[in-house]
């Protein structure tokens, strides 16, 4: 049985699709600056075949082919410090996560390893979520991003553990589990089959069907194949306990 089991924070502890519907909206807007014909539904469209084309971050590369270098650094940063002081409304606690976290506590170490700006911290405390971990890797606080080995490494080296003692539980092949998997940790993917953000306006409820057909981020990835995938976190103890 492992003895440490390491989350990814974004979509399995938080789910981020009002940041992500948010995202989209606040480029679409730019966007229309420059095209003022498109609209959210065309942006979607868009999406979904820049997503079913390459892994990674898509709104990054269609912002990217669509403006000025200097226009898109800019809404980015104004982006990120908007989103960062609504860091909590953005991000929901998703169904189950401070029950299964209580539960897994009692039989594991835990420790947080995930792409988060700083407030995340902030917020996890705020949310009576840290206590229970050990070991907190956030890529802002380290200047270390997954996919990169080093921050799967230094959170092994804090924890003190083999990574064949250690369980990643992640939503993203690319950036969870194809790492882990090649410096020999467990894996188990978070494959949502029920999301509990259910959307505000028309544009939210445009990009929630198109995420239903094409996910935000590519769920295969060479050498990404989980060692188990689960719909809910309620599923994990018994997952974890089957290791």
């Amino acid at each position: 049985m492992p003895e440490w089991v390491f989350f990814d924070v974004g979509n399995v502890l938080y789910n981020d699709d009002r940041q992500s519907a948010r995202s989209y909206a606040h480029f679409h807007r730019v966007f229309q600056s420059y095209e003022p014909g498109l609209t959210f539904a065309d942006l979607m469209r868009e999406r979904e075949l820049e997503a079913r084309q390459a892994p990674g971050w898509v709104l990054r590369r269609i912002s990217q082919r669509r403006l000025p270098a200097d226009r898109f650094a800019a809404e980015l940063t104004a982006l990120r410090a908007l989103l960062e002081s609504q860091f909590d409304e953005h991000h929901q606690i998703n169904p189950g996560a401070a029950e299964v976290l209580a539960e897994l506590a009692k039989s594991y170490r835990l420790g947080i390893l995930a792409n988060q700006p700083a407030e995340c911290r902030a917020s996890l405390a705020r949310r009576n979520l840290l206590a229970y971990f050990q070991v907190v890797a956030i890529s802002e606080e380290l200047d270390l991003h997954k996919p990169d080995p080093e921050i799967f490494r230094w959170a092994l080296e804090q924890a003190g553990c083999d990574p064949a003692q250690a369980v990643m539980v992640g939503d993203r092949q690319d950036n969870d589990i194809a790492p882990a998997k090649a410096l020999g940790f467990k894996t188990v993917q978070v494959v949502w089959r029920e999301k509990c953000w259910p959307g505000e306006t028309d544009d939210d409820l445009l990009f929630l069907d198109s995420c239903r057909r094409v996910p935000v981020f590519s769920q295969q990835f060479p050498g990404g194949e989980p060692d188990a995938v689960i719909g809910e976190l309620g599923e994990l103890p018994g997952v974890l306990g089957g290791m």
